[in-house]
């Protein structure tokens, strides 16, 4: 259960039954979290501009389970006419993105961008800058996984 008695808790001590889920690895902790939310009761929306995944297949299939058990896809930044600059590795997605949030009214820049490097960072925020006058936030939303078949303690050649 991705929904722990903490979290649970203070949902029931607020009398919040709306819930807005990111974050990276889509297609296990936020997937988990808006099926175990939805079994609950809760309306859920699923903050598709602060989400991400290592693979474009397995979190595209996470967001078509979520949306088959009740939840809502949404762009809260574009809704809320944010200035966006978005970077990651595979541009793909994040141009599309871009797109969606023009289309919904709100400004967006797509970069490709790998964060593991100082200088293509630095080359985004100053993008940002230059485009849009400044930066009000910055949301890392990046994950680093370890290589498959790694143990616990240093890497091992093998």
């Amino acid at each position: 259960m991705f929904m722990g008695p903490r979290l649970v808790s203070a949902l029931a001590f607020h009398n919040r039954k709306t819930l807005v889920i990111a974050g990276f690895a889509t297609e296990v902790a936020v997937l988990q979290t808006a099926l175990d939310a939805r079994k609950a009761g809760y309306t859920v929306y699923v903050a598709v501009d602060a989400t991400g995944s290592r693979s474009g297949r397995t979190e595209h299939a996470a967001m078509q389970q979520m949306e088959m058990a009740g939840a809502i896809p949404t762009s809260v930044l574009a809704e809320q006419g944010a200035t966006v600059v978005l970077g990651a590795r595979r541009i793909e997605k994040i141009l599309q993105l871009a797109t969606d949030i023009n289309a919904a009214g709100g400004r967006a820049l797509a970069l490709q961008t790998n964060v593991s490097d100082r200088n293509q960072v630095k080359h985004l925020v100053d993008s940002a800058v230059e485009q849009f006058g400044k930066v009000d936030v910055i949301l890392n939303n990046a994950g680093i996984m370890p290589p498959p078949n790694t143990r616990s303690g240093p890497f091992q050649k093998g």
